[in-house]
């Protein structure tokens, strides 16, 4: 237990080391052509309360084919360049959004004491060190999931039950994934779309109200033909959404259609193209993230609660990352949610 303590505290220690230069056999730049090019130092006292991976991405200079993009395959890094990283975070904290600005933090969703925000490399020390702040951690990867089929779940035997069974009507089906296909009848009545709205990280310049990322579509923008640049390109959500919603039009008698085919409808495609995302795909690790997936939950219930329907939730997607013993921040924000 010594030993271990004191490798501990060896490596806490190096975090507040002066940056060291590049060495001369390193050459030139790498084929992306960025350095993170010195180390962000953090006092041990703040560094205790940092998530260890986003430790690992603050503490050594890298190539972009170095430790910075192993970390990426872990966590979510943004930013302009890797020289200027910017982290998705989920704060334990008590300080109030002006006073987690102040530090630097740019704060999205409030759920109990755990908020998710954005914070500059640069920033992240100050934001650790203050007492109100508890622990910083960082927003994980997270991927698609889904083997379950209507019969496994007899969601048959409900559709049919007594006195007239359940069809989905007035209820709300949220959906945490990679798209769905606006445009399949599957998804449509005779009053139109049945999706109410759309949140898209990856798209900006139309955030929701309360968040400043992404752009959000409404049923109006929908029908009028509005929304042709959202599309599913993975085809991973269009097919969990005809499993849960899909009316099953598209074919005759209804052949394919999901457990609750009258269900009104909330999409938010939750990940980014993030800074090692180059060229506009996706790393093959996945985009998804923990942070876009509490605003995303977090979104979904509030336009749930303002329309006053039930919600629904399904998110086909986790991640390898944690002790899956309830106790990441990640997790708790979900429970509060929930």
């Amino acid at each position: 237990m010594k030993k271990l303590l004191t490798t501990a505290v060896v490596l806490l220690g190096l975090l507040a080391l002066p940056p060291a230069p590049l060495r001369a056999e390193e050459g030139g730049p790498s084929e992306a052509g960025k350095y993170l090019s010195r180390p962000i130092p953090i006092a041990p006292e703040a560094a205790g309360k940092i998530d260890p991976n986003l430790l690992l991405a603050l503490s050594t200079p890298t190539t972009m084919s170095g430790s910075l993009k192993q970390a990426a395959r872990k966590i979510v890094i943004l930013g302009e360049s890797p020289e200027a990283p910017v982290f998705p975070c989920i704060i334990r904290t008590s300080l109030d959004d002006a006073a987690l600005a102040s530090l630097g933090a740019a704060p999205q969703s409030r759920i109990g004491e755990f908020v998710t925000a954005r914070i500059a490399a640069e920033d992240l020390g100050r934001v650790a060190a203050d007492p109100g702040v508890l622990g910083i951690e960082a927003s994980y990867r997270m991927v698609p999931s889904l083997d379950v089929s209507v019969p496994e779940i007899r969601a048959n035997l409900v559709n049919q039950g007594a006195p007239s069974g359940y069809s989905g009507s007035g209820v709300i089906y949220g959906m945490l994934d990679d798209g769905i296909d606006i445009t399949h009848e599957d998804f449509k009545n005779a009053g139109g779309s049945r999706v109410l709205y759309i949140w898209d990280h990856y798209r900006d310049g139309n955030a929701p109200s309360g968040f400043d990322y992404g752009y959000e579509y409404t049923k109006a923008m929908i029908d009028a033909g509005q929304a042709s640049q959202f599309v599913n390109d993975g085809g991973h959500g269009s097919h969990v959404a005809g499993i849960a919603v899909g009316d099953g039009s598209s074919l005759p008698q209804n052949t394919y259609r999901g457990v609750a085919w009258e269900a009104d409808i909330i999409h938010v495609r939750n990940g980014y193209c993030d800074l090692f995302c180059y060229g506009g795909g996706s790393p093959w690790w996945g985009s998804q993230t923990t942070v876009g997936s509490i605003d995303g939950l977090n979104y979904m219930i509030n336009k749930a609660n303002a329309l006053g329907k039930p919600l629904v939730v399904n998110q086909s997607q986790g991640t390898m990352m944690g002790p899956h013993d309830g106790t990441t921040f990640f997790e708790q924000s979900y429970d509060n949610l929930v």
